[in-house]
């Protein structure tokens, strides 16, 4: 195989227009894992999955109903979670052993660029919504904290979550 030294591409998803928008992660065994957008045409697209297993990639659709922007992260567990923006609202998406299950984070109306972390199992996001940097938190059994952090200028990094506590930090 190739060396760090020798850049190299692999067809990892040979829909059409694939990798629209995307985001990737590598899990403990170093494993890569992509989210990204596939459009079937100039109206639809899904929000694609695709992961490789020894020298396969294996995909699956996260949502038909698409994406404008997406922000994936592997957890220390390996799970598996993407936030992603679709028509001006925010959605969070998690991987399971059946399937992906998907929630509505913030409906919006104008929201965008998420930028997703996971920190002891609990996911937070940070995003732009009308020019303002958002931030949310997946709260046992609900999402919270819908306010709104001082802006830079810039889309969000992911947000931090030293000593338990959550920041957003911008490029």
């Amino acid at each position: 195989g190739p060396s760090m030294a020798e850049p190299f591409t692999q067809l990892i998803d040979g829909f059409d227009r694939a990798g629209l928008q995307s985001s990737s992660g590598r899990d403990s065994m170093d494993r890569p894992h992509v989210a990204h957008v596939g459009r079937r045409d100039t109206f639809d697209h899904d929000l694609r999955y695709s992961f490789k297993s020894g020298a396969n990639w294996i995909g699956a659709v996260i949502d038909a109903d698409g994406a404008d922007d997406v922000s994936l992260c592997v957890d220390s567990s390996d799970g598996v979670h993407v936030a992603y923006s679709r028509d001006g609202a925010i959605w969070y998406a998690k991987k399971g052993a059946t399937g992906w299950s998907r929630e509505l984070v913030d409906p919006g109306p104008a929201a965008s660029t998420p930028s997703l972390k996971v920190s002891g199992g609990i996911p937070s996001i940070a995003y732009v919504e009308g020019g303002e940097v958002k931030f949310a938190m997946r709260w046992p059994g609900a999402w919270g904290g819908f306010f709104q952090a001082v802006d830079t200028g810039g889309s969000p990094a992911p947000p931090l979550g030293a000593g338990g506590l959550s920041h957003v930090r911008f490029p």
